[in-house]
């Protein structure tokens, strides 16, 4: 299997709100709320950003000091082993991709090319796809690995498909679907379909289709209790992420303790943490995740 550590992103530095990230050969400047520090690089290194972004949400605007940017270059590109991932500059700050997941990415990957039947793997609130590229990865040649991509925003879906195409994936691996996530689960359970593999990175907050409010420490146990039915008796992985400071690495362990199969001395929790090797790292989330591959 190819180095998966080796990609075309370094975070460079954070503090003061802000993230220095490098994507290629373009310099990005964000906000980072959490980054509540002093940086670690000097103010000149962060002056050569090439594209950066002002206010918070979608109150503010993305300001191209280098006009090469604004005009939407094609190697504006997160790269990853033999994944491509088109980046467009978001009105709410965000470019396509979370890199505190690349970890995740590797192991995802690493999984289902262990697989020594077929998988099918739900990803749910999947936003551009990168873990359902990944998790289209393995398998490849050995074991056919049948991904479904499911978020509630078209528009994410459509990138998530762009992407998909751009990484040579074959379209009959993947299957994209518009829709809340828990709907679709209640959907699927009735339809009696099953997956063996589980990717799960929902927000701390947001809104559903049809106006219903998203709270993850308010909606976690239902989102489990729909996935536990989905999976039957046969889980072979499970991931779930958590970017909510009031879910702990244990809390999110005690939920997928809930799975038949999985003990709690086989789950694995991490930090999310995306890390420097110059500047400040930032912690930016947990996981949870689980395998008997």
């Amino acid at each position: 299997m190819p180095d998966m550590s080796e990609s075309n992103y370094e975070f460079l530095d954070c503090g003061r709100g802000r993230r220095l990230e490098r994507i290629g050969r373009w310099l990005i400047d964000r906000p980072a709320p959490q980054a509540e520090w002093s940086p670690g690089l000097m103010e000149t290194e962060w002056n050569r950003a090439d594209a950066v972004y002002r206010g918070q949400g979608k109150s503010g605007h993305w300001d191209f000091r280098n006009p090469e940017l604004d005009q939407d270059p094609e190697d504006f590109r997160f790269t990853m082993d033999s994944i491509v991932m088109d980046l467009r500059f978001s009105e709410n700050g965000q470019i396509g991709i979370y890199p505190e997941q690349i970890p995740n990415w590797e192991w995802l990957r690493m999984q289902t090319d262990r697989a020594e039947s077929p998988l099918k793997v739900l990803n749910g609130f999947a936003y551009t796809g990168g873990s359902t590229l990944f998790s289209s990865l393995g398998g490849a040649g050995k074991n056919r690995i049948e991904t479904c991509h499911v978020d509630a925003s078209k528009s994410s879906v459509n990138w998530a498909r762009n992407n998909r195409d751009l990484s040579g994936l074959q379209e009959e691996t993947i299957r994209f679907v518009v829709e809340d996530i828990l709907r679709f689960m209640e959907r699927e359970i009735k339809r009696g379909r099953t997956y063996q593999g589980l990717i799960l990175d929902p927000p701390a907050f947001g809104r559903a289709p049809g106006g219903r409010t998203w709270v993850l420490k308010k909606d976690l146990f239902t989102l489990i209790d729909l996935s536990i039915r989905l999976m039957g008796d046969d889980p072979r992985f499970i991931l779930l992420s958590c970017h909510d400071p009031e879910i702990t690495p244990e809390i999110l362990a005690q939920q997928m303790a809930r799975f038949p199969r999985v003990r709690t001395g086989d789950i694995e929790t991490l930090n999310l943490e995306l890390s420097a090797k110059r500047g400040r790292s930032l912690p930016n989330g947990i996981a949870a995740r689980w395998s008997r591959l």
